[in-house]
Formats: structure tokens, C-alpha cells, sequence
């Protein structure tokens, strides 16, 4: 619903009036919108349809370019007045093989449920071993030092705080772990990091993300683990002598990918060379269907894009908007809608690593 909102106050600031209008006719326009695209809209069914058939969209996968196909004949279906795709290219990175995390702590080996971060260096061929250092935070890393940190792997562990009530905020204070890490231990001489998945849930699933490497740290790679995964770590290194973590990870980076955005768009009636751009990424990670994150912000576009014309974009007062648009009212400035492939995956390394 929050999406839905986000999506209308978007619409409603591109709108525009070329005759003075009342605060009255605004808001049945407002309504108008609102209620085409929340009761006739067909956005959870195309969300449904896309994840079933085109699941796992990394940027590069063969299901990004169904997903594609896909987008491009949906948007073909909604009355829009072009549709078409753009080339572009998008940074090509595989997980591989199913990752390997074990804890020896005691005498016991326990698997630790873990992703690699999209966009980690694989590890060496036989994995890593090493002594795990327990943070909370990148200056915590800096103040220990290469003393306390080379040659061991620094296990970010602050949880999103759960006091936070928007879970968003909540995310954006706790990810630099995730997307700096790497680089901020790498600098102090660590060889891996583990990460704490980015979520308030408490299970064994641990969730994927973006990571980048700054240019001046060396590239190590970066794993997040499980909530639950986190706490079991975190539970062995207070209470035992000694804990290393076995890490294995498969990822490759490959040359950049041929893929493309998928567009379409409403002309302008007023000024078609102004443009209002809407967009969200049509790609997602590959390790769960690609319902969440930006997949709703595809899944709005979308409703808009139906509702936008039915509902008289025009934005004048009318009883019958439906007969309103089909007498030609269309919104003043060109609308383009933009569903972009390299949305999870932004950055490939430089490329005299290839």
C-alpha cells in the first residue's frame, strides 16, 4: 500500500493543469487514479505471473532475459503508446556452487547457513580457515588494527535495531556492514568476512545483498549467514577457547552482459519533449523468486501504467473517466516508465581483472 501511495504522489506531481482547477476537481482526480488502478488493477497477478515463470533475475541469467520478454509483451497489453527495448550492458557475476560455512568450536563442526554477497571474490580453491574476530561496526575494525585483525576473518554482527519502527531506516543504518565490510577489514589485513543477514527475522535463512570493494583495499571475499547462524557464532566465540570458520565460495565475475531495459510511454499532449521518468529495477537476486525489494516498485509502475490512461490523465474533473480519455485528455509532458536490468548488480570490477 505504502508503494501504491509513493506511486500516486509521483503521478500527481507530473500531472499538469493547463486550466486553474479547484481543490475539489484535484481530489476527484486523485481519486479517480487511486481507485482504477486498486480496483481493476492486474498488478499482483502480473507479480505473480513474472516470479513464477521468470524467478532468480540476476542481471546477466537467462531468466533476466525471459523476465524481459515478459515485461515487454505485458506493457504491450496496457494502451500504452510505445513500448520498445533499450540496450544496454550489465555486470555479469555468478554465485556458483552452493556455499560452505562450518564453525569449529570445542571439538564440534557446525554448519553455518550462508550466501555469498553479490559481487564477492571467490574463495582459494581449497577454501579459507582461519580464527574469527567478532565486530560491531567499520571503526571498531580500525581500532582494533591489523594487530587484532590480519590473517582472521571479521564477523559483522550489529543487528538492524528493532526499536527502529520503520524497518527501512532500520536497514539503512546496519547495511554499510554488508556493503563496506569487506574493504574496511580487508585494509586491516583480514582474509573473509561473514555478515549478518540484513533482516529483524530470527531463522536459518540467510539473505544475499550488494557488497562493493573500494579501490585502495584488497579483495577478500564476503559471506552473509543466517540470523540464527549469527547468534550460534556469536554464542561460541564468548564461550570458547578457540573458533575458526571454514569458508568455501564459488563466485565468478564475467564480462559484461548484453540485456535491456524495457520501456514504454505515454505522449505528451503539451510538451512531448519534457520528460517524467518512473523506474525500478526489473532484475533481482538469484536465490529467491524476486517477489520484494524492487519487484513492488515494478508491480506499481505497472498498476500506473493501466490506471494512468483509463483513469483521464488529463486529471479534469469528468463522471465518466473512461469517456473522458477516450475524448483524447492525456497528460501534458511525455510519461516513460523504465523497468532496468542491472538494478541488484551495479558494479562489475575494473576491467583489467578480466
Amino acid at each position: 500500500m505504502r508503494t501504491v501511495l509513493r506511486l500516486a504522489l509521483a503521478f500527481s506531481s507530473l500531472v499538469c493543469f493547463v486550466r486553474a482547477q479547484t481543490p475539489a476537481a484535484e481530489e476527484a482526480a486523485l481519486r479517480a487514479f487511486f481507485s482504477e488502478a486498486l480496483g481493476r488493477g492486474q498488478a499482483f497477478g502480473n507479480r505473480n505471473a513474472l516470479v513464477a515463470q521468470h524467478p532468480g533475475r540476476l542481471a546477466g541469467s537467462k531468466n533476466l532475459k525471459g523476465a524481459v520478454e515478459w515485461a515487454e509483451k505485458t506493457l504491450g497489453t496496457l494502451g500504452l503508446d510505445r513500448v520498445y527495448k533499450q540496450d544496454v550492458l550489465v555486470p555479469h557475476w555468478e554465485r556458483g556452487e552452493k556455499e560452505m560455512v562450518t564453525m569449529l568450536a570445542g571439538g564440534s563442526i557446525v554448519a553455518l547457513n550462508a550466501f555469498a554477497l553479490g559481487g564477492s571474490e571467490p574463495t582459494p580453491t581449497g577454501g579459507i580457515m582461519a580464527e574469527v574476530v567478532e565486530v560491531q561496526s567499520l571503526d571498531e575494525v580500525a581500532t582494533l588494527g591489523r594487530e587484532k585483525i590480519a590473517g582472521k576473518i571479521v564477523f559483522y554482527n550489529r543487528p538492524m535495531d528493532p526499536a527502529t519502527v520503520n524497518p527501512g531506516t532500520a536497514y539503512g543504518a546496519a547495511v554499510d556492514q554488508r556493503s563496506r565490510g569487506a574493504s574496511a577489514a580487508a585494509r586491516q589485513g583480514a582474509v573473509a568476512v561473514l555478515v549478518r543477514s540484513m533482516t529483524h527475522a530470527l531463522d536459518d535463512l540467510p539473505h544475499t545483498g550488494g557488497m562493493t570493494y573500494a579501490p585502495d583495499a584488497p579483495r577478500i571475499p564476503a559471506a552473509a549467514i543466517s540470523t540464527l547462524a549469527a547468534n550460534k557464532l556469536s554464542a561460541a566465540l564468548k564461550g570458547a577457547a578457540r573458533v575458526r570458520v571454514g569458508l568455501k565460495l564459488y563466485s565468478r565475475w564475467l564480462p559484461d552482459a548484453p540485456s535491456h531495459n524495457v520501456i514504454g510511454e505515454i505522449r505528451g499532449s503539451e510538451f512531448p519533449a519534457e520528460i517524467i521518468l518512473i523506474g525500478g529495477h526489473l532484475d533481482s537476486w538469484d536465490v529467491a523468486p524476486g517477489a520484494h525489494d524492487n519487484r513492488r516498485r515494478r508491480r506499481a509502475i505497472d498498476r500506473g501504467a493501466a490506471a494512468f490512461p483509463r483513469a483521464g490523465a488529463h486529471a479534469a474533473p469528468h463522471p465518466a473517466l473512461r469517456a473522458f480519455h477516450e475524448r483524447g485528455k492525456r497528460p501534458a509532458r511525455l510519461d516513460r516508465l523504465r523497468g532496468g536490468g542491472k538494478g541488484e548488480k551495479r558494479k562489475a570490477p575494473p576491467r583489467d581483472r578480466d
